[in-house]
């Protein structure tokens, strides 16, 4: 599929505004950046003006993984993710003069032969990256978009080398707006719709940053494909997927356009936040493979806390307290709560929100800790699962978080109760509750679905569709599905990324609200 195309100068910033706005699919904008400056860059003037600039380059040994090798078809490769990158300081003149082939002038990128390597400075803010080169801010103008007081302080530049490419992901929060200042860069965006394709994961962890498992080269029939030019601006709607690759050496300059819906979403990235830091030590491995090489982590618990706090107490739409109108919440900052929620519906006549009621009830903040939150992920109505299984990552919540509390550890459990002594016991204890379950919820179609257990592999195949005979009120055989549900992936990471599927986020967050109104 193609993206739409538009002429930028047609519009003034306030139509393009509400253009863009509008729009639920990817668009390419042209005659907007002419008047940029840094359309005129050349490699050689950058390397000359802004060569004593140190940037961190991240590099990656060429493979047949990129957008002109599209002969595997198989959907579950290894595809590449940031943590399988190198990272080292280089200065920008000698990243250029490396892409240019320049050997003699490349310090310690001379170990790194450019026909072997690709390069890629990325997510370099510019009121950083140019901090003495401050002029270069007010080169990038986004007024005509219309965002008169956004220039390069609130944007992001890109330098990558020929092949570079960022793998497969999803932002988390706001649109996109994204200028080629040099080279071509090509795009491949899926919908919010096809997230159940990408098979989103959480691990490795970057905040804001949904990363997708599949090899885009096998589903480019459903994406929309942009080949981005110099001089273009590529708009990028919220929550739609995309892979980026360099097909030339180049550089792009982007910014972020907040939305009110992300202080939702910041809600539900304090909540994966927590979950990566409960589990991320219990994994086996290396603590570095569960983080992007940018990403920190909170340094305790109570700091993963305060985060999910802001989150909410910046949350202007409380979900959870809903009516049959919309709902605004009033913060209490005495309180340090979330009260006074107010039922708004819009004005007709003015197209402003007016106050329709006040809502006695009270979300208070301060009850948000360790307690709280294994309640929320262990609310029954949003487990939806067996009771077995149920209890079993009721143990997993608590055993990860209940060192944290900061009380003693015999608060947390009844004189009776013993939790297994760690982690893997855990889930080997979720393992064998799956293995007993036969209705297996993650592989039911249009019909009910039974799992018969192949003890030998360990895992739930030879799935059966079953559907009730009317006549006698039993089950019957309708069909075999060659499904492979196999419980030896339950991991760690399995558990981060169903805890942290959007969807059920967003259960946990309604039974977080609820629970707040009812303390």
């Amino acid at each position: 599929m193609a993206a739409q195309y538009i002429d930028g100068s047609l519009l003034s910033g306030d139509q393009m505004n509400a253009f863009l706005y509008s729009q639920k699919e990817p668009v390419v904008i042209t005659n907007m950046i002419n008047d940029w400056s840094l359309i005129n860059w050349t490699l050689d003037q950058i390397a000359t003006e802004f060569g004593s600039i140190e940037t961190s380059l991240k590099i990656y040994k060429r493979k047949s993984y990129n957008l002109s090798s599209i002969t595997n078809t198989n959907s579950h490769p290894n595809v590449p993710t940031e943590t399988d990158c190198l990272y080292i300081k280089c200065l920008l003149k000698e990243f250029i003069f490396w892409i240019t082939e320049k050997k003699d002038m490349i310090g310690k990128l001379a170990a790194f032969p450019y026909s072997e390597y690709w390069g890629y400075a990325d997510y370099n803010y510019m009121f950083e990256f140019f901090k003495d080169f401050s002029y270069v801010l007010n080169e990038v103008n986004w007024g005509k978009f219309g965002y008169p007081n956004r220039n390069g302080f609130h944007s992001t530049i890109w330098f990558g080398s020929k092949g570079s490419f960022t793998p497969c992901h999803q932002d988390a929060y706001g649109t996109n707006l994204v200028a080629q200042i040099l080279g071509i860069k090509e795009w491949i965006l899926f919908s919010p719709h096809a997230s159940e394709l990408m098979q989103a994961t959480r691990i490795p962890y970057e905040e804001s940053t949904i990363f997708s498992k599949v090899d885009v080269k096998s589903y480019l029939q459903y994406g929309i494909k942009v080949r981005l030019l110099p001089g273009e601006v590529l708009y990028v709607p919220k929550h739609w997927w995309h892979y980026v690759e360099n097909e030339t050496n180049s550089i792009s300059i982007n910014t972020w356009l907040e939305m009110e819906t992300d202080s939702y979403d910041r809600i539900c990235e304090a909540l994966v936040k927590i979950l990566v830091f409960s589990m991320k030590k219990y994994d086996g491995t290396s603590p570095d493979r569960w983080l992007n090489p940018n990403e920190e982590v909170p340094k305790n618990f109570s700091d993963c806390l305060q985060l999910l706090k802001s989150a909410l107490n910046e949350n202007y739409e409380v979900n959870a307290c809903l009516s049959t109108f919309h709902t605004r919440a009033v913060v209490d900052d005495q309180h340090g709560s979330l009260h006074k929620l107010e039922d708004i519906v819009p004005d007709t006549s003015t197209g402003q929100d007016i106050n329709r009621k006040k809502i006695s009830n009270h979300c208070d903040i301060r009850g948000v800790d360790c307690d709280f939150l294994v309640n929320c992920f262990a609310d029954k109505d949003e487990t939806d699962s067996y009771d077995r299984i149920c209890e079993a990552l009721v143990k997993i919540l608590v055993f990860s978080m209940k060192k944290y509390d900061g009380t003693s550890p015999d608060r947390w459990l009844n004189p009776n109760e013993e939790v297994p002594k760690n982690f893997s016991d855990c889930l080997q204890l979720l393992k064998s509750a799956l293995n007993e379950n036969y209705e297996v919820n993650a592989c039911l179609s249009t019909f009910h679905t039974r799992a018969v257990v192949d003890d030998q592999h360990g895992s739930l195949h030879k799935l059966e569709d079953i559907v009730p005979d009317t006549s006698t009120g039993q089950d019957i055989n309708r069909k075999k599905i060659s499904n492979h549900c196999d419980i030896r992936g339950v991991d760690c990471d399995f558990l981060v990324n169903c805890f942290a599927d959007k969807d059920v986020l967003t259960k946990v967050i309604e039974v977080m609200f609820k629970k707040m109104k009812n303390n």
